[in-house]
């Protein structure tokens, strides 16, 4: 079976194994020598520990940035794919007196209702790292038969060059990529 070993388990276990090698080292020594042994650690020892686990911490601080990085294009993607669902609801369902549409910028979100934007709305901001392709790009999904204004491909890109998109077809149909 496959035990799974986190990364502090891992660093105590090699504590361990660095532990018992000291001990079996010193005695062989002490008994090869006829001197009397102390007990403790000494400083390359402990210099040796904390080198390992300075090491295991610099390895796993990538995947910890990537995985963030990972979490937020995700949460972006969501954010903006939830943007043009509930504009596409709102718009089929009847709600209101016209269309409801979602305005995108590279670093925001403005979902309005009416025909076009006109710069009020409900406003999302996208986290810093984060930006569409959008410069400003505005998708209207008409009342009742929820058809879009337009098919649109918004690519969503981290920082660190990760990217994602979303896709609006004319016939109102959303996809996220």
């Amino acid at each position: 079976t496959h035990r799974h070993c986190c990364w502090g388990h891992c660093a105590f276990r090699v504590f361990a194994y660095l532990s018992t090698l000291k001990r079996h080292m010193k005695k062989r020594l002490c008994s090869m020598f006829h001197v009397p042994c102390s007990k403790g650690f000494s400083l390359i020892e402990t210099v040796m520990v904390v080198a390992v686990i300075g090491i295991v911490a610099y390895a796993s601080l990538g995947s910890l940035r990537q995985a963030r990085n990972r979490t937020l294009l995700g949460n972006a993607q969501a954010t903006i794919l939830h943007a043009f669902e509930g504009a596409r609801s709102r718009a089929v369902t009847g709600v209101g007196t016209g269309d409801h549409g979602v305005h995108l910028e590279p670093d925001r979100i403005v979902a309005f209702e009416g025909s076009a934007y006109t710069g009020a709305g409900f406003e999302t901001l996208l986290p810093l790292s984060i930006a569409t392709d959008q410069v400003s790009s505005t998708i209207v999904f008409h009342r009742l038969s929820a058809r879009s204004s337009a098919s649109t491909t918004v690519v969503i890109t981290s920082n660190a060059g990760s990217t994602s998109t979303v896709s609006v077809t004319y016939d109102g149909v959303i996809i996220p990529k």
